[in-house]
């Protein structure tokens, strides 16, 4: 499948996860239940990406377990988006796990706990210094992907990422 389609639906990933963010922690006008039906929508695209994009699914994997761990899929949206994904991926569940994708997985979940646990702890304290500026714009896991792509070759995990990051800053200025 072409990898223009895959960053197009990494890029509404990235509108649909921020918008269901606006709605259940900014209040962001909507119709009823927008939170979960967009959240089921998102999910159903996370899966879509998952199961004909292989290469990826280590980065999306990985970056859903470590939002789990520091307690991050906690409104009803995105748990209604992460539940569709992972109660269907067991359906669809066809590729065979190598010791690559388990490290990778590992990698994207410890980089991405440890940049919510960093970005709370900047938010808890309210610092305007660069480095709390820096820190919320999450740069943790996109420099650890550039890194791992830059390794590997595979660089349509970055630009999968930089997609969803185009997508989910972007709705904030719409």
């Amino acid at each position: 499948m072409n990898e223009i389609f895959l960053f197009i639906i990494a890029f509404l990933v990235g509108v649909l996860t921020r918008y269901v963010d606006l709605i259940e922690d900014h209040k962001a006008k909507s119709f009823r239940y927008a939170n979960i039906i967009l959240g089921f929508v998102y999910g159903l695209f996370i899966l879509f990406v998952v199961v004909n994009f292989k290469v990826v699914a280590p980065l999306v994997i990985g970056t859903i377990i470590g939002l789990f761990i520091a307690n991050k899929i906690d409104r009803v949206g995105h748990l209604a988006g992460v539940s569709v994904f992972i109660i269907l991926l067991f359906f669809c569940f066809n590729f065979e796990i190598d010791s690559l994708f388990i490290y990778l997985v590992i990698i994207f979940a410890v980089v991405n706990f440890i940049e919510e646990k960093l970005n709370n702890m900047f938010d808890k304290i309210k610092t305007k210094k660069l480095f709390g500026k820096i820190l919320n714009y999450r740069p943790l896991l996109e420099v650890a992907t550039f890194i791992i792509s830059a390794y590997t070759g595979l660089w349509i995990l970055w630009f999968t990422l930089l997609s969803y990051d185009i997508g989910y800053i972007l709705i904030n200025h719409l």
